[in-house]
């Protein structure tokens, strides 16, 4: 039979493995993507073009929103298992 404790670190350990997963199938391309734009607009020498800008813009948001869900789901992540251990 599981403990409380067990349960708690189970739980933590989950969210942080899944903040993981997120972040490579999420936070990765999208930081990827942004670094071939940038890429581009160094080798062509010319201001960026709207569309890029525009992408730029989407990926921005897409990073910042990413962050705060990554930063939410690590401090649950760290909450669960710094209390697991005052679980009875």
């Amino acid at each position: 039979m599981a403990t409380s404790q067990g349960i708690m670190l189970l739980l933590g350990s989950a969210s942080g493995i899944v903040v993981f997963i997120y972040g490579m199938m999420v936070m990765r391309p999208a930081g990827m993507r942004m670094g071939a734009i940038s890429q581009q607009i160094q080798a062509g020498g010319a201001p960026p073009t709207p569309e890029q800008q525009a992408e730029i813009g989407k990926l921005r948001q897409t990073l910042s929103t990413g962050g705060r869900i990554a930063a939410i789901v690590l401090i649950i992540t760290t909450a669960l298992m710094s209390v697991a251990r005052f679980v009875v």
